[in-house]
């Protein structure tokens, strides 16, 4: 299962209620260089839908704006973005699906992912895009998984602080709801890629670190029943895999999810 989102149409549900006005700050200056970079790598790659040939990271035209858009490191690294950050956060992270789609498409004809026909032979040719764009698509995936912990931190810090009234409001509990269900798929797709026929351990390996990252923080953000999927699907994958660290690394995930218990409101 490949890690597509629509989260970011919730987020902007929580932006009407929560945003306000302010200046431009140094994480929007980023971000907007960011959206620039996914606009230019689209452009691009104008027709690998056609081709099936995507821009590589090692082209030297393609390099720098995958580093750009993909390297997440100063969400890791950085403070927790406030709430007046949500739409920047919203946005980065709909930069990084645009990249993703150009891999998840190559070759199959569409660009628009919901105009994709759920048919075996276009389902066959995004999996053989996983293996193909090996590298790509797992800079792709730990980015997807690193903005959610992003957004999980923005918005836990202002759940944590927020008056009862502006948490009961039926603006935020919708968009609540559906950010917390685009996590779940997030975290779902990632760790339902791991059996993918084709990827090496080495690759799985490599996706740990940002699955074990966000694990403690999903538990307790998401609800009750998606942990407990979430940590299903987790245990089952793990006991697919036969690289030591690969399985131990899901197993650990699982067990992060079974100990840390959910935070269930506002519903």
């Amino acid at each position: 299962m490949i890690v597509v989102r629509q989260s970011w149409l919730a987020v902007a549900a929580l932006l009407i209620l929560v945003s306000g006005c302010s200046q431009a700050s140094e994480f929007d200056t980023k971000v907007k260089a960011v959206t620039a970079a996914a606009d230019q790598f689209v452009v691009l790659a104008k027709d690998s839908a056609a081709t099936g040939e995507a821009p590589r990271e090692s082209d030297p035209a393609a390099k720098p704006l995958l580093d750009l858009v993909l390297d997440t490191t100063s969400l890791q690294t950085g403070p927790v973005q406030p709430m007046s950050e949500l739409e920047a956060l919203n946005d980065w992270n709909l930069d990084v699906v645009k990249v993703g789609l150009v891999y998840i498409l190559a070759g199959t004809g569409v660009t628009d992912i919901a105009a994709l026909p759920n048919m075996p032979d276009v389902m066959a040719k995004i999996n053989a895009n996983t293996i193909k764009y090996a590298p790509e698509m797992g800079r792709y995936i730990d980015a997807q998984l690193r903005l959610q912990g992003a957004l999980i931190d923005t918005i836990s810090t202002y759940m944590a602080t927020a008056a009862q009234s502006d948490l009961d409001q039926a603006n935020f509990k919708s968009g609540l709801a559906q950010v917390r269900s685009g996590v779940a798929g997030t975290l779902n797709g990632a760790v339902t890629t791991f059996p993918t026929e084709g990827l090496t351990d080495a690759w799985r390996r490599d996706r740990l670190a940002a699955l074990l990252a966000i694990g403690p923080r999903a538990a307790k953000f998401l609800l009750p029943e998606d942990v407990k999927s979430l940590h299903d699907t987790a245990t089952e994958v793990a006991g697919q895999m036969s690289d030591p660290e690969v399985k131990a690394g899901l197993a650990s995930f699982a067990a992060t999810l079974e100990s840390s218990p959910a935070n269930p409101s506002p519903q």
